[in-house]
């Protein structure tokens, strides 16, 4: 059940694109997370979990087969960006990741 609610957030960062071509590194996934601009998508407040478990979610989303424009999406939480079709079953394995992390 927990899954789905990270897919419906990973989901919800869908439709238009993301600006620069650049992978965002962990760090930057991780700065994200942790001050809720992403986390938001995903429903995991700001200060919510440990450090290990950001940089684990970091890790799942940048070590990812998303794009790196899907990569920026989730780091920038631009709404507008659609993810295609891979990228949406990617989002799942995604979010299974990112559950694994949050569990840990």
């Amino acid at each position: 059940m927990r899954a789905l609610g990270l897919l419906v957030g990973c989901v919800a960062l869908v439709t238009g694109c993301s600006s620069g071509s650049d992978r965002p590194s962990r760090d930057a996934v991780v700065t994200s997370f942790k001050s809720g601009k992403a986390g938001e998508a995903f429903k995991i407040p700001p200060g919510l979990l440990t450090d290990a478990q950001y940089r684990c979610i970091g890790a799942a989303i940048v070590d990812s087969e998303l794009s790196d424009e899907a990569v920026a999406a989730i780091e920038d939480a631009d709404t507008s960006y659609a993810f295609d079709d891979g990228e949406t079953r990617e989002l799942r394995n995604v979010g299974t990741a990112i559950q694994a992390c949050k569990d840990s």
